[in-house]
């Protein structure tokens, strides 16, 4: 009983985080004309999109699930008593702001996923990603498998190997440790894709591409993995760091910067990568 009941509120989490993520992504479109933006700390942009989608996405979760811990990205609060809860939500409201900011790009959009508390250390247990100018939504509960929607119909995701092999990576975060990976692959430039945003990730959960490669000098943060992360496992493809070892969502609560890398790819992909980056490392 206590099983189904588990299942049943995993169920109502994704529900809600879909139509969250729908909500948001109106929201950008219809702030998608302003040309307002500022510079984070880091440098990076700011855009008003940004924070409309914030402020849906809290209004939302909150009326929904107020009991539950919440993280987005762009918000400028303490997360201490969030971080104590058994259930977190976390977002990234807008990824590919660079992109939005200037005007550009085919791959900026909204990013959720939840973790609970199983056994003492958080997990992963739903995802969602809205690509927003390709229309296309995917999202994933654990062990329910993960689903594509596009327009009415919604599809189950498997992956397999793509016909032609591909290399999706940053198209602004390049890098002397991506070059020496990307050449120890043999990866040939016409082989290498490049996009903006985190949603790298699902061109390969999607079957679209071979492999994504983020090398560890180009950090990533806890809200553009985790809900990803669960999206590419339930579609039975391979998330890990470069060293081939699955993320420790307890410790990146504490500390949200990722700086291990990320590879992602399906069974036969993953494996191949690993193997030839091993060498190189040795």
């Amino acid at each position: 009983m206590a099983i189904k009941s588990f299942e049943r509120e995993l169920e109502c989490m994704l529900e809600c985080m879909v139509d969250v993520a729908q909500e948001a992504t109106r929201v950008i479109k219809h702030t998608r004309q302003s040309k307002k933006s500022t510079r984070k700390k880091d440098k990076t942009i700011l855009t008003n999109g940004d924070l409309r989608s914030s402020e849906k996405i809290r209004e939302m979760i909150s009326a929904r699930f107020p009991e539950y811990g919440l993280i987005i990205e762009e918000e400028n609060r303490d997360y201490k008593e969030d971080l104590e809860k058994e259930k977190i939500f976390v977002w990234d409201p807008l990824d590919g702001s660079r992109v939005v900011g200037g005007g550009l790009g085919e791959d900026y959009g909204v990013i959720g996923g939840s973790l609970v508390k199983i056994r003492g250390v958080y997990v992963p247990v739903a995802g969602v990603t809205v690509n927003i100018p390709k229309g296309e939504i995917v999202y994933a509960r654990m062990g329910a498998g993960a689903f594509y929607r596009k327009g009415e119909r919604s599809y189950r995701m498997l992956m397999r190997e793509p016909s032609d092999f591909s290399v999706v990576v940053s198209s602004s975060r390049r890098s002397p440790e991506l070059q020496r990976i990307l050449e120890q692959l043999e990866v040939e430039p016409d082989q290498v894709r490049l996009m903006s945003s985190s949603l790298k990730a699902i061109e390969v959960a999607m079957s679209r591409a071979s492999l994504y490669v983020c090398p560890r000098e180009s950090p990533m943060s806890l809200w553009d993995l985790c809900g990803i992360d669960l999206i590419v496992r339930e579609a039975k493809g391979r998330f890990t760091d470069l060293s081939g070892e699955q993320f420790d969502y307890q410790e990146l609560i504490k500390n949200p910067t990722n700086r291990r890398g990320v590879l992602v790819g399906s069974k036969v992909a993953h494996k191949y990568a690993l193997e030839r980056i091993r060498q190189l490392e040795e």
